[in-house]
């Protein structure tokens, strides 16, 4: 029988402990991440219906008890993304993940009504803090798209800076950039709060910028961000406007002490207001911004913090990132075979959660580690491939980034030897046309411990 509204806690245990007796539930415990992190959170425990009696309930309930039962379970889903807040248990969310995406199919489904669109809406935003971490699949990206298809003015210009993010980060690079128009179109025409306008217009930001749309442009919203934020008090936005502010001003004017210095700021907002997560993820853009000042050996101590948090945290995604930029000053430091085994832990980390970006990373910038080994054809092989996926899946390439190319492919002609340059270029082809399987078993490969 289901509890009242009025049940105490020590009722619903009673319950739960009367269906595992009767072997309609049965209890297990994990991290719910299916994979050895690393990480120290404590297991998360998990009441699972066995198969059977699953199946029972659905054949008894028909189509329509089957809709109540989504709508339930929707509403349900809601209420515990409410709750996560600005600092999630990430091993929750790990936990809950095939429930939040069955969240947001409800929201996409026409035989619902249209508040569960609005509901779908309301609970991926609620969660919006757990997914700086986890990055929505390509179906969830459509379910949360046919949502706001269903319900256009329901929160359109923060749903929009959403899509946009993650649809960036999964690779969908055309899609992005036209959540990021409509995003600000909404924004512009009033239907953001006041209060989502400054977020709106980061995310907007980040995306147009990486796919090179108009630095001038970018500059502009960043600015707005940074002043409404301070406006309304939300120093997680000023941060991360900031942290934006500092990437459009090192590639405007290649000033490295004024990006450390934003990136510094940045940090500090973050360690006094929190969320706790932002600031770790600040201690891996912070040793960014120090390794453009040639302060390395500064570097490293940041990035050992970071990676420790974000460990213990959960933060998979930001692992798989301090990871890879451990694995850049390593190489900064002449320290080959260190940096190649930070980069398989990143390659590994990101493979495993679908991490494109943080994956992409890593094998553009494992071909220099390599070079110094003197592996001259994966290294012309992988950097090959990791320009022809970047172009194909977020764009062009920052124009800080097209100085490690030019370098690292010197370097590969050099070792090739009388015709490296045409050699070089043939791997470089080769490795354009390798598919991900192939390019993730290379880099592997090359970076084993023998």
């Amino acid at each position: 029988p289901a509890a009242s509204p009025a049940a105490t806690l020590a009722d619903v245990a009673l319950r739960v402990d009367a269906l595992v007796a009767a072997s309609v539930v049965y209890v297990s415990g994990d991290t719910g991440t299916g994979t050895d992190t690393g990480t120290d959170s404590e297991a998360v425990t998990r009441y699972r219906v066995f198969e059977p009696m699953r199946e029972f309930v659905f054949l008894q309930a028909g189509a329509e008890g089957l809709l109540q039962l989504r709508a339930a379970h929707a509403g349900a889903m809601a209420q515990w993304a409410l709750a996560l807040g600005t600092e999630p248990a990430l091993a929750e969310v790990h936990a809950d993940w095939r429930n939040l995406l069955r969240a947001l199919a409800s929201g996409a489904d026409p035989q619902l009504p249209q508040a569960a669109a609005r509901q779908a809406i309301d609970t991926a935003l609620a969660a919006r803090w757990a997914l700086d971490d986890i990055i929505l699949s390509p179906g969830a990206l459509d379910s949360l798209r046919a949502a706001a298809a269903a319900a256009p003015t329901h929160r359109s210009a923060l749903v929009q800076a959403l899509l946009a993010s993650h649809s960036f980060d999964a690779g969908q690079r055309g899609p992005a950039v036209a959540h990021a128009r409509a995003a600000l179109a909404a924004s512009a025409q009033g239907t953001a709060d006041r209060d989502d306008r400054a977020e709106v217009l980061t995310h907007a930001a980040r995306v147009l910028m990486r796919v090179g749309e108009d630095v001038v442009q970018v500059q502009s919203l960043l600015d707005e961000a940074i002043l409404l934020a301070r406006q309304h008090g939300t120093p997680d936005i000023e941060a991360r406007a900031m942290v934006m502010r500092s990437v459009v001003l090192y590639r405007r004017e290649r000033d490295a002490v004024g990006n450390a210095a934003l990136q510094a700021a940045a940090l500090a907002l973050w360690q006094r207001h929190g969320p706790r997560a932002r600031a770790t993820s600040g201690l891996v853009t912070y040793a960014i911004g120090l390794g453009f000042l040639r302060r390395a050996h500064e570097q490293l101590p940041l990035l050992e913090a970071a990676r420790a948090q974000a460990a213990q945290h959960g933060q998979l995604g930001l692992l798989a990132f301090a990871h890879s930029v451990t694995g850049y000053v390593l190489a900064d430091l002449r320290r080959y075979p260190e940096s190649a085994a930070s980069y398989r832990l990143c390659l590994q980390l990101a493979w495993a959660h679908s991490d494109w970006r943080e994956w992409f990373y890593a094998l553009f910038n494992l071909p220099r580690t390599l070079a110094h080994q003197r592996r001259p054809q994966a290294a012309a092989q992988l950097l090959g491939f990791a320009q022809a996926f970047y172009a194909q899946r977020f764009g062009e390439l920052g124009r800080e980034d097209l100085p490690e190319v030019r370098r690292t492919r010197r370097l590969v002609a050099a070792q090739l030897g009388p015709e490296g340059r045409s050699r070089g270029q043939a791997l470089w082809l080769e490795g354009a046309a390798l598919s991900m399987a192939q390019a993730m078993r290379l880099a592997l490969d090359q970076t084993a411990v023998a």
